[in-house]
């Protein structure tokens, strides 16, 4: 993982890879425009060998959730998946 990223699974080493596959859910940190974490849970699945999210249709607070338009600012984002044992 060159720069501390990884755009694929088949970029992580298969103990931490099997963290991920087995996880359930994750924490999805970005950083806001003032500089500030931000950091959401999410469930997630694998697709295609990448971990996907998804944004429902409940009503939200605003039109566009912070995660998304995060992402967009910045082009990263940080994933921490739980084991739970």
């Amino acid at each position: 993982m060159p720069g501390g990223t990884c755009r694929s699974l088949a970029d992580l080493a298969p103990p931490a890879r099997a963290i991920v596959e087995d996880a359930r859910r994750a924490v999805l940190a970005t950083i806001d425009a003032a500089g500030r974490p931000h950091a959401v849970p999410v469930c997630f699945a694998i697709v295609a060998g990448e971990v996907v999210t998804a944004i429902d249709q409940k009503p939200k607070s605003t039109t566009r959730p912070a995660r998304l338009v995060n992402v967009e600012r910045t082009g990263s984002a940080t994933m921490v998946f739980d084991r739970w044992d």
